[in-house]
């Protein structure tokens, strides 16, 4: 979901890193892909937990407290095989990407290339999470399995026809508007103020971002934020030239604010102005 998210980001928000910076003309899509891959690949090479010996016991207590002696064991194993089976999904994307570089650009196929990779690692995470629940509470569980299946939905949403929305924002120069405005919607993070998630405190393990320590639900603040944050970039989007522009981000968040429940609560909807 990642993925998804950073294109969201630079999209439909407008924030990008220096590196993307310039006109959409000058940006080749063909670069995207691998260059998140290899930022994917040096992140897998952390080892981190499995050295650190305090976070190690940590989460066998908290494994074999609630998943008995196998759980800690088990879960390792899924890690390392998820770690292992990303790490192969990035090569073959940096590999792809160089023995196509000097194709001509098919900005299309490219948008179908991030969709599948974003959907296979779906698939990864899910099957890791399946093997961490024995780590985790009944609660945990329930929080664990509705941030998977947001995350499925919303790539699903996005991704529908191969990346067809995306597709569309690009051709209608939704990326320039976005550029243009990024420093106004820069601000509407200062609008929301910063939307943290509290979750439990699961002291050396939470440092490694381990599967099985999840967000709690999502409350009625956390969405008013998220509801003010979102608004706020419409806004801006509003006045771009295309319609296309703020259409495909304006579904996208009803889609995500639906999909992480805030639609449902009461008072939820309460805009920037409010």
């Amino acid at each position: 979901m990642k993925i998804l998210t950073t294109l969201m980001y630079i999209f439909a928000v407008g924030t990008v890193t220096s590196s993307m910076a310039q006109t959409r003309s000058e940006i080749d899509l063909r670069t995207f892909l691998p260059s998140f891959a290899s930022r994917l690949r040096l992140r897998l090479k952390d080892d981190s937990f499995f050295k650190d010996e305090s976070a190690r016991q940590a989460a066998r207590e908290r494994c074999e407290k609630h998943g008995g002696p196998f759980a800690f064991s088990n879960a390792t194993a899924a890690l390392e095989d998820f770690r292992n089976s990303l790490e192969l999904i990035a090569n073959d994307t940096i590999k792809s990407a160089r023995l196509n570089f000097l194709q001509p650009l098919n900005d299309r196929d490219e948008f179908a290339k991030i969709c599948s990779f974003s959907q296979t690692t779906n698939t990864l995470v899910n099957l890791l999470l399946e093997s961490s629940k024995p780590c985790l509470t009944q609660k945990e569980q329930h929080s664990a399995g509705t941030l998977v299946n947001m995350t499925i939905s919303t790539t699903n949403y996005i991704c529908k026809n191969n990346g067809s929305r995306l597709l569309s924002f690009w051709r209608d120069h939704g990326v320039e508007c976005a550029m243009k405005k990024s420093r106004a919607m820069e601000n509407c993070n200062r609008v929301a103020r910063p939307v943290h998630i509290p979750s439990d405190n699961h002291t050396a393990v939470d440092r490694f971002n381990l599967p099985w320590i999840v967000p709690s639900s999502y409350n009625v603040e956390i969405c008013r934020r998220i509801d003010s944050f979102f608004t706020c970039v419409l806004e801006q989007l509003q006045s771009c030239e295309q319609p296309t522009t703020y259409k495909v981000a304006s579904d996208f968040v009803n889609h995500y604010e639906e999909t992480i429940g805030c639609k449902n609560l009461p008072k939820a909807k309460t805009s920037a102005t409010a």
